[in-house]
């Protein structure tokens, strides 16, 4: 089961340009990745690239949204199969393993599903992300360059 979350920049008229993050979203994951955006710059390139599906270390390029398994490949013997998918992963993430995975650049699915949102408030972006099932949220302040965290199964 998913931990959603949204990511987010305060603006300087007060708005927050935000995207979803659908896997991984709890502190214990998010936090200490998000040590890896402390610029405004960094910041909005990611956010730029849209909705996630998984946060990583480094925005990376464009690549496979999942390692490419050939499923007949050995279909005859489970344990041989089991051993291929078990590589093949591993080569996977070896290359892209620290890399965001985006729903549009990496899957590539439609844009406008997945574009970043700008709401007019830090509390309409938490009221717009809670009642999009998001269950954490992240903010950039670009002014002191720390994230802020709210737990949105609470009400506020």
């Amino acid at each position: 089961m998913s931990t959603r979350s949204t990511i987010g920049i305060r603006l300087e008229d007060g708005k927050v340009r935000s995207i979803y993050c659908h896997w991984e979203g709890y502190p214990s994951h998010q936090k200490p990745l998000l040590k890896h955006y402390t610029s405004k710059e960094k910041v909005e390139a990611l956010i730029e690239l849209g909705a996630l599906s998984l946060l990583g270390e480094e925005i990376g390029v464009e690549h496979p949204f999942d390692a490419v398994i050939d499923y007949k490949r050995h279909q005859d013997d489970s344990a041989a199969q089991i051993k291929y998918m078990t590589e093949v992963q591993k080569k996977y993430n070896k290359k892209y393993g620290k890399m965001c995975r985006f729903y549009n650049r990496d899957r590539g699915d439609k844009w406008e599903h997945f574009e970043p949102e700008t709401h007019a408030s830090i509390d309409e972006w938490k009221r717009s992300r809670r009642d999009g099932w998001c269950k954490h949220a992240y903010l950039f302040n670009p002014k002191t360059g720390k994230w802020v965290h709210y737990n949105l199964t609470k009400i506020w």
